[in-house]
């Protein structure tokens, strides 16, 4: 009994190692690129699951009246992160080299949740739907780029290739 036990401990342990040794951690400081993306010591990681406008995306409050959304998405993750250290698990890497992973701090748990409840950023639904329940809610109170009008960032990057 005592040997099964053991044996069953042991290959626990290497399941548990070899699923850690799957996932990177990145935690320290970070500069924020814009507002779906960070760097940690050296590495980019793009938060999982949302989407953000573009730096030089700009969107409409009105017909009349246009603003750098982009910017404000930017300004947004900023202040969320507010200088407190960031911790984010990430698995993958997307087509740009960027990791791929869910950050937070010890003020606000998940980045990318805080962004689309606040109106800045929207689900990625083309790879997860994690945060649609919080875009429909930002949706409905008119939060952050719901108070306008805009082009998704996809549609948008789509429209304005990078030359």
């Amino acid at each position: 009994m005592k040997t099964l036990t053991l044996t069953a401990v042991a290959l626990a342990t290497a399941v548990s190692s070899f699923a850690l040794a799957q996932e990177q951690w990145h935690s320290g400081s970070a500069r924020v690129i814009d507002g779906d993306t960070i760097a940690i010591n050296g590495h980019t990681v793009r938060l999982k699951g949302i989407d953000a406008p573009e730096l030089k995306q700009t969107c409409s409050l009105t017909e009349a009246k246009k603003y750098d959304c982009g910017r404000y998405a930017r300004q947004t993750l900023i202040e969320l992160i507010n200088g407190y250290p960031v911790a984010c698990e990430a698995a993958t890497k997307d087509k740009y080299g960027r990791w791929l992973g869910r950050c937070g701090t010890s003020k606000t748990a998940d980045l990318g949740a805080a962004m689309v409840r606040m109106g800045w950023a929207l689900a990625f639904i083309k790879y997860e739907d994690t945060y649609v329940r919080l875009e429909q809610q930002a949706k409905a109170d008119r939060a952050g780029l719901w108070s306008g009008t805009f082009d998704k960032p996809w549609d948008w990057r789509r429209d304005h290739p990078v030359k």
